[in-house]
């Protein structure tokens, strides 16, 4: 920001001080509308047909207008004469009107732009001037590491995971949408509207669904271990930016609500705030057009409040709820957000975070231990975030750890919260938007006077979420020190640390340039790593290797391998561990389960094998919804199975994230309602289809080198998994024959499955 715009911004602020030093945020509407009037004399007078337009007003749009006025934005928005403009204007106002409701608490539109003049001014000076350090104190912060393997943080994770599956029906789930996400260049490949980032097609589905597909797999292990079925609510802030309000609602109906009912979401909207150079001048489209833009993830708090998202998430019963923004598709793997909840539930905390490892001078926030002395001369404690833009201001170095191979001592904020509601709406008494900041590094295309339209520098007021936890504090009469510091466990607000691979992989922009940060491409990467080692290790199969360097290589060749997974397939590493055992991936594999009642053990793959099952979950009643029932789900059991077929064509790492592949030979195994497939023993070659109709159990055997299938029917399902927790709350799968009722760990091997699976001859 250039030194000679400081001079410029104090003049504007000091045009606007008078009307605060009145009082104008505590004003009534016309009291208001008075005080504006009087300050826009010369301008209405010098432009007679703003008089008559503002006697034609509602009382709203003339605040407004006038408010436009006061804070010198009519040379901008109103370029052209003001004849014949009535219907651009009212188009104008009512655009503007959320902003002015949102703002209500700082004087509306007239404070937004105020604060947003006020903290440009603290940016020149920040940048031009010497400051003193800031006198709050940052640590790093303590937490439960997932990674650890000492026995008594793998207690503390095994309880926790089980209260996190067991409590669920107490935790909603929000999701934040309404950002633009426009470094993703998304359009509409039909009529090439630009799209925003909850409609981004992540491994051939959007998304908003990818996050849903997620809540289901976990929701499917609490009726798996309890028995009972339970819908989460969700609540989901959405805007007007690039019509994600409409484009949500059709993707709801064409859906069918996800079978999850449609008086199970509750959508709500964050408002949209305009555009301002760094001289103080809104950013316009053309004329009266402003380029308006979601003003923060921190609207989340006062738009869900204001909407009675609260209040409606409490009347279900619901008084806990995790916090998923869209663009982070990485995080329901393994057990991160089931440590996060069942965490806060059993410590009974009111604001977590669940973190993990920040590469230095990454565009992410930092998590840190905030101690604050107080006026009283007590010292306030919380987990808090900073934002990047901020690091500076605030003192912190971006500099690595010691030994941390370019991790920073203070670990990544990655928008993943836990929340108690009522703690949230007492926060919300103190802070409505809190986070309060502005980045100036970005630019738009647009125009700020009567020039050209070009790239400009602008920013908007933007409100952090997670800031909220700053008024979640602790107070200690001494200021700690040491070993106290560290393990001070008493904070309302904690942190979980989990792999990073895990935890964070955000889709922000589109892949150019070689730079494949925050990209789509990077995210299916982490996501072939995440189930590289879950394979590996948890189901000891043998795959291609495919470790964090090799992300040169995976853009060059393609993916080495390609596995997907339907989340209720087990979810948690320790689940899957139990239905797949052994076998080897070849090169170039590609292995998609779509199903959740499924047992694979000794499977070698060489091609493409596909396992979809058309009930998942279980069947869908009269009104849509799916109703989880694991005798009515498709099964299928493959052990010792040897499969080679041509598979996926070679397919670049750009198109295998999105799913747009060719595919020459597969074997698709398809099972309609409570169909059932079983194979032992046998080898597949080139394109196979077996779909399997509701109903019916096939089996697949080998007899002198030909394939014998035996078709049968069944009423109901010939077995199924039981799931129990054992004495130390780990999760125990069950083999069950339903026909024989016996029963069989999956940890055993096929020898110990022998007297209730299929005999060697058909019947």
């Amino acid at each position: 920001m250039a030194i000679e715009n400081i001079q410029l911004i104090e003049g504007k602020i000091a045009a606007l001080q008078p009307l605060f030093d009145a009082g104008f945020p505590l004003l009534q509407r016309e009291e208001k509308i008075q005080l504006l009037k009087r300050g826009s004399l010369n301008y209405l007078k010098n432009h007679p047909p703003c008089q008559e337009i503002l006697q034609e007003l509602s009382s709203l749009n003339q605040l407004l207008f006038l408010s436009l006025l006061a804070i010198g934005q009519g040379p901008i928005l109103f370029q052209n004469p003001l004849q014949n403009i009535s219907e651009n204007l009212l188009n104008l106002l009512n655009a503007l009107a959320p902003t002015e409701e949102f703002y209500h608490p700082i004087g509306g539109l007239f404070g937004y732009h105020y604060t947003i003049l006020k903290k440009i001014k603290e940016s020149i000076n920040y940048l031009n001037c010497d400051h003193q350090k800031n006198q709050t104190n940052y640590y790093e912060p303590r937490g439960i590491d997932c990674t650890c393997q000492d026995n008594k943080t793998l207690e503390i994770i095994a309880k926790a995971i089980r209260v996190g599956i067991e409590e669920m029906p107490k935790v909603a789930l929000l999701f934040p949408l309404g950002g633009a996400s426009d470094r993703l260049h998304l359009q509409d490949s039909t009529t090439g509207a630009p799209l925003p980032g909850a409609f981004l097609p992540f491994c051939g589905r959007t998304l908003f669904e990818t996050l849903i597909r997620e809540l289901e797999g976990r929701e499917y292990l609490h009726y798996k271990l309890t028995g009972k079925q339970y819908i989460t609510p969700i609540a989901a802030m959405t805007s007007h930016e690039k019509d994600l309000d409409k484009l949500l609602y059709d993707l709801f109906e064409k859906k069918r609500w996800f079978g999850r009912g449609k008086t199970s979401f509750k959508c709500f909207y964050q408002p949209l705030v305009p555009l301002v150079t760094n001289e103080g001048n809104w950013v316009m489209k053309e004329a009266m057009q402003p380029i308006l833009k979601p003003g923060g993830h921190g609207m989340l708090w006062k738009s869900a409040s204001d909407h009675g998202v609260f209040h409606w998430l409490k009347s279900l019963g619901c008084s806990k709820a995790l916090v998923r923004q869209i663009n982070n598709p990485i995080a329901g793997i393994d057990n991160g957000l089931l440590v996060l909840s069942g965490l806060g539930i059993l410590q009974d905390k009111k604001f977590g975070f669940l973190s993990c490892k920040r590469p230095v001078k990454s565009f992410e926030g930092m998590n840190v231990l905030k101690e604050s002395k107080t006026p009283l001369g007590n010292y306030e404690y919380n987990i808090t975030n900073i934002e990047y833009t901020e690091f500076q201001k605030q003192g912190i170095c971006d500099t690595p750890q010691d030994n941390s191979q370019g991790h920073s001592k203070f670990p990544a904020n990655t928008n993943i919260l836990f929340l108690d509601i009522n703690a949230i709406e007492e926060a919300i008494k103190q802070c409505e938007t809190p986070g309060l900041l502005i980045n100036m590094k970005n630019k738009v295309d647009g125009h700020a006077d009567n020039g050209e339209g070009n790239k400009i520098l602008a920013c908007r007021l933007e409100s952090t979420m997670q800031n909220i936890a700053d008024y979640i504090t602790n107070t200690n009469p001494q200021k700690l020190r040491g070993q106290d510091l560290s393990t001070f466990q008493d904070l309302s607000t904690f942190i979980v640390f989990n792999e990073r691979k895990k935890t964070i992989s955000v889709a922000k922009k589109f892949f150019e340039n070689a730079d494949i940060r925050d990209t789509p491409l990077k995210c299916f990467f982490d996501l072939m790593l995440n189930y590289h080692e879950l394979l590996t290790k948890n189901c000891e199969m043998t795959l291609p290797s495919l470790q964090e360097d090799d992300i040169q290589s995976f853009l060059i060749n393609g993916p080495p391998f390609t596995t997907l997974f339907h989340p209720a397939f087990g979810g948690l590493y320790s689940v899957i561990g139990q239905k797949i055992r052994k076998g080897c991936l070849k090169r170039g594999a590609e292995w998609i389960m779509e199903i959740a009642e499924s047992y694979v053990e000794g499977l070698v793959l060489d091609g493409s094998l596909i396992v979809e099952a058309k009930a998942i979950l279980g069947e869908i009643n009269e009104e849509g919804q799916v109703i989880y029932n694991s005798e009515k789900c498709g099964k299928c059991t493959l052990i010792d199975v040897q499969i080679k077929n041509k598979g996926l064509s070679p397919t670049d790492a750009h198109h295998a994230w999105k799913r747009e592949v060719e595919r020459l030979e597969c074997v698709h195994i398809i099972l309609e309602g409570n169909g059932e497939f079983f194979a032992r023993d046998v080898y597949l070659e080139g394109p196979v289809e077996y779909r399997v109709p509701n109903g019916e159990k096939w089996t697949l055997l080998m007899r002198s080198n030909t394939l014998l299938l035996h078709k049968e029917k069944i009423k109901n399902a010939t077995w199924m998994w039981e799931a129990s927790f054992d004495q130390n709350s780990h999760i125990i799968l069950n083999y069950i024959s339903c026909d024989a009722k016996n029963y069989c760990s999956s940890s055993c091997h096929k020898e110990r499955y022998s007297h209730y699976l299929p005999s060697d001859s058909f019947p």
